[in-house]
């Protein structure tokens, strides 16, 4: 089967801080490998235009916008460029919302030969909609609209299991688990002895939490803790005086950040469940492909992704010693899964996925009468997707001419 995959993302920007590039860039590479590099595109920000980028610097700002948007035609030269006729084109989507739903929808039903694997991302967004019965029937009636005529030729996801349950008893659309995986090129030094414990600290509560424990349980006072995520300037102030722990900075190059992960024997995640109960992190992934020993809180979907990897502890987050039980204890759940979460693996699952929706395709297009409704559709909301982008749009500028006033 042919396949070509083109990856869409306009947050992705060259040389920046962070994870968020490598992330992108391991699955691309990985994609590469399977349907070979001629067969995988990825675009991302214009903002890379003038720099010697692994991906094709296309995608205008418009595209990352709180309603994001492109002009018709604009949307259908990226895929008509990047299309060949002996191919079906897999449009791959992680950051995906209801408006590029909509946008890429039409696309998808005008084209038999065009397929669609989409992530719906950041779950903290959805929480929150899916708690009113107003505002989910809302969104279920817009989810549904951007959806129609989709069943065989869109591949849904949701960056994790608890998530993937939640969307599709919502929603009433089969949600798949995104296979979340690690781009760390890791290679253990058999000379470097693993000692450290790194501690990720996601918001505020967090923070005061690890703050908390160490300095009521002496216990922890005598482990070498590397720091890393702390905001709060007076809580890392206040850590630092323990001469084994180190702060680290917030942002690290990815050179250091892989050759960091030689010198950890643990690796924990305080964050707060109110935020990750159904998130993901890369970096967990990363963590496990290293090898080091989990600890993470209870009651999220790391949780989840602990229990089934195994090799280590859970705590509570309302705990100072149910916290320092896990970071001082061997691990009580043992190693229990037989892969590794690798940028292979993953694309490989998306293949494998997109492959088995391509042979289920039906290859007649909807009647004449039928894509003329679509199409009809498709262009009102298009333009409602143009009074919301300018409607926020001088929303912004009003809220920053009055703050700039007062």
């Amino acid at each position: 089967m042919n396949i070509k995959l083109l990856g869409i993302s306009a947050h992705l920007v060259s040389g920046a801080s962070g994870h968020f590039e490598t992330f992108h860039k391991g699955l691309f590479t990985a994609m590469k490998k399977l349907i070979g590099e001629s067969n995988c595109i990825f675009l991302g920000s214009q903002i890379s235009k003038e720099t010697d980028s692994w991906f094709t610097a296309e995608l205008p700002s418009s595209l990352a916008s709180r309603v994001p948007w492109l002009p018709k035609y604009s949307l259908n030269s990226l895929v008509t460029t990047s299309d060949d006729a002996s191919n079906n084109l897999v449009i791959y989507v992680y950051e995906g919302n209801l408006a590029s739903l909509f946008l890429l929808g039409s696309v998808v039903r005008q084209r038999s030969d065009t397929f669609l694997y989409f992530n719906l991302f950041d779950s903290n967004r959805y929480k929150s909609i899916f708690r009113s019965n107003l505002r989910l029937l809302m969104f279920k009636s817009l989810f549904l609209l951007a959806y129609r005529g989709l069943d065989r030729k869109v591949h849904l996801s949701a960056d994790t299991k608890r998530f993937a349950q939640l969307l599709t008893r919502k929603l009433g659309k089969k949600f798949s688990e995104y296979p979340m995986y690690s781009a760390l090129d890791f290679q253990l030094s058999p000379d470097i002895q693993n000692k450290k414990i790194l501690i990720n600290f996601r918001g505020q509560q967090s923070e005061e939490l690890m703050k908390s424990a160490i300095e009521r349980l002496p216990a922890l006072q005598g482990l070498e803790l590397d720091l890393h995520g702390l905001h709060d300037k007076g809580i890392a102030q206040d850590l630092s005086r323990f001469p084994k722990i180190t702060i680290l900075p917030n942002q690290v190059d990815e050179s250091t950040y892989f050759s960091m992960y030689k010198y950890y024997y643990r690796v924990a995640f305080i964050y707060d469940p109110d935020f990750f109960s159904m998130q993901s992190s890369g970096r967990l992934a990363d963590a496990i492909l290293a090898g080091a020993q989990l600890v993470v809180p209870r009651n999220t979907s790391l949780e989840d992704v602990l229990n089934e990897s195994g090799n280590g502890n859970t705590f509570s987050f309302s705990s100072c010693e149910s916290l320092a039980s896990a970071l001082i204890l061997d691990p009580t759940i043992p190693k229990r899964a037989n892969y590794l979460p690798t940028s292979s693996r993953a694309a490989q699952i998306i293949l494998n996925s997109m492959e088995e929706l391509i042979k289920d395709r039906s290859d007649v297009l909807d009647q004449p009468h039928r894509r003329a409704i679509n199409n009809a559709f498709d262009d009102s909301i298009r333009g409602v997707l143009w009074t919301l982008r300018i409607v926020f749009g001088v929303g912004n500028r009003l809220r920053r001419f009055l703050k700039r006033m007062s």
